[in-house]
């Protein structure tokens, strides 16, 4: 076995009876296998994004994945549309064009779960309902997430969801 790769002289005599031949002398190149790709993935709650380092000495990959997605660019793979906890599965052979052939390796990633949420509504006086009362916004205090999320109202007397609009008329009185 040889430690490394590359050219190597192999000589070959032969003895008998004293008598020695001439030396033979084959060069021969060793190559060395592909390494694995090391895939690694990036999750939300809804995507998958997986990325390798170029494999030295590849001439491209082969990629192959349990849910379909997409290879924006030759070291990566988008999955998307996933619900939160979703697993996903990729595995991914780069090709060589040596004698070695090609090398593969795989990796199952996991969209991140939804985060706990906790919503405190700000408290409404009661309202004495006559004809000067007028409509006004509702208000909430969300812990938890990333801040990204949007309210959404509903109810009798609700008249704008996004901004929690309660209108007390049409709501009646109980």
């Amino acid at each position: 076995t040889f430690p490394f790769a590359g050219p190597k002289s192999i000589t070959l005599t032969v003895e008998e009876n004293g008598c020695t031949s001439t030396v033979f002398i084959q060069n021969i190149t060793v190559q060395a296998p592909l390494a694995q790709p090391v895939i690694n993935c990036v999750t939300t709650t809804s995507s998958i994004t997986f990325s390798w380092s170029p494999v030295p000495g590849s001439i491209g990959y082969n990629v192959t994945s349990s849910v379909p997605g997409t290879q924006p660019t030759q070291t990566s793979y988008e999955v998307t549309g996933l619900t939160p906890g979703q697993s996903v599965t990729l595995q991914v052979e780069a090709i060589g064009s040596g004698i070695c052939g090609n090398s593969s390796a795989q990796q199952t990633c996991i969209a991140q779960s939804c985060p706990t949420l906790s919503v405190t509504p700000t408290p409404v006086n009661d309202i004495c309902l006559n004809a000067s009362t007028a409509p006004f916004d509702l208000q909430a205090t969300v812990t938890g997430g990333n801040g990204s999320g949007s309210l959404t109202w509903s109810g009798s007397g609700i008249v704008d969801a996004a901004a929690g609009t309660f209108d007390p008329s049409p709501a009646a009185i109980g």
